[in-house]
């Protein structure tokens, strides 16, 4: 079976935290048990249909809760926990995807608590369009991992690839500056090796057309 859900869908879920996760699965199970063409018996097992997503949901609710009341068995759970969720829900959506593309019907990909990925803008070979500075930038801590974070930015239609920066030292002189991590998605580009405890400042630029965009204003956060 074609994987149809990354031609239609953005993976935003992803990018939450566990307990984020596990409220953003607990509307998208109420949701399918809400929709027409989801509730009930509709999705056909062994694919987790509505109420089951949303009890797993409030499951990984629980564990997160605790994990972040210090409970290491729960701690270990989650870590476990989360990548199983992450195929239950991967799983239904890409049913819900791929039924919407062969029935060619986007109506039942409608009220679900799906981000529609947006059609890529051609680049003409004029360079009529260009990159520019990188906005929406957002790094967050990872749950899992001690000195680990993500970078989301905001995407470009004309980038080909993201490049971000950190520092530790001042960040006005340019020679603090360490090349991350590079990548050609605008999301989740991960850098880990950091210390916990201490302040780091990050910035990203794009390239596209063959020119590289202005750095983006720098976010600071301590490593946790």
């Amino acid at each position: 079976m074609v994987n149809k859900l990354f031609d239609k869908i953005e993976p935003t879920w992803r990018l939450l935290t566990n307990l984020d996760y596990g409220y953003w699965m607990v509307r998208f199970g109420e949701s399918l048990e809400s929709h027409e063409d989801h509730k009930g018996d509709a999705i056909p097992p062994p694919l987790a249909n509505g109420v089951r997503i949303s009890a797993e949901g409030k499951h990984m609710i629980n564990l997160s809760l605790a994990a972040e009341g210090g409970d290491k068995f729960r701690m270990a759970e989650l870590e476990t926990f989360r990548p199983q969720a992450d195929v239950l829900v991967e799983a239904t959506v890409n049913w819900v995807v791929i039924k919407s593309v062969v029935e060619n019907r986007t109506s039942i990909r409608e009220n679900l608590p799906l981000e529609e990925k947006k059609e890529k803008k051609q680049v003409r070979a004029s360079g009529a369009g260009s990159v520019k500075m990188p906005t929406k930038v957002r790094v967050t801590r990872s749950d899992l991992h001690s000195g680990t974070v993500f970078i989301n930015i905001g995407r470009d239609a004309y980038a080909s690839m993201y490049y971000v920066q950190y520092c530790q030292d001042n960040p006005t002189d340019e020679n603090s500056w360490i090349d991350g991590v590079q990548g050609d998605s605008c999301r989740n580009l991960e850098i880990s090796g950091l210390k916990p405890g201490e302040v780091y400042h990050f910035r990203v630029r794009c390239y596209g057309g063959g020119h590289y965009s202005p750095w983006s204003q720098i976010v600071t956060l301590r490593i946790l």
